[in-house]
């Protein structure tokens, strides 16, 4: 069974998926996040790397579990949608609540990246955010434990939110323009030096 990080109230679980279908859950939970809330364009959402990275789901325990009884193919009934109307997908992937991704990068450097870190509306400032993080440094040191550092390319203004977690913001790069938006580099360090 795969290691995750429950949290008692909601009570979630955060995993890597484990389907093609989750992975399109999370992309759509991203589009929904990143283009139609923050007005980025969709071209961002298809920049390949999906393809190559792992991808952690936040998703409820019944979804999970179904410990309320019924399969996750009955979540997708539309009298089970959630506040915002959203429904699980029809071919009995959960309905995930948050994502991201976890990927090496080409250029030969010694870190992995961490990004498209989302939350559904509705579920904000629940610490959902940061369950995907710890969960996504337990992975990374799991599974590349040759890497020195986790890099990620915050929207400036999220830049205080990874601050807390220990992530130190580029100074030498600086604010800079990724996708039409303010976006700092971040790092934090896998391991003293």
């Amino acid at each position: 069974m795969p290691s995750s990080t429950t949290l008692s109230t909601p009570p979630l679980t955060v995993r890597l998926t484990e389907s093609r279908a989750e992975v399109d859950s999370c992309r759509a939970l991203r589009r929904a996040v990143f283009v139609d809330e923050g007005g980025f364009d969709l071209t961002s959402e298809n920049d390949g790397v999906d393809v190559r990275a792992l991808h952690l789901i936040a998703i409820t325990i019944a979804q999970s579990h179904g410990s309320d009884g019924r399969s996750s193919s009955d979540l997708s009934d539309p009298a089970s949608a959630d506040q915002d109307g959203d429904q699980a997908t029809p071919d009995d992937s959960p309905l995930p609540i948050g994502t991201l991704r976890i990927f090496e990068t080409l250029d030969g450097n010694p870190w992995v990246q961490v990004g498209k870190v989302a939350v559904r509306r509705t579920h904000r400032s629940l610490g959902i955010g940061r369950l995907l993080m710890h969960e996504a440094e337990r992975v990374i040191m799991d599974r590349f434990p040759q890497h020195e550092a986790i890099v990620l390319d915050a929207v400036a203004r999220q830049a205080p939110f990874y601050t807390k977690m220990g992530y130190v913001v580029d100074a030498e790069r600086g604010v800079y323009l990724k996708k039409g938006a303010p976006h700092v580099r971040m790092s934090k360090l896998l391991r003293p030096v």
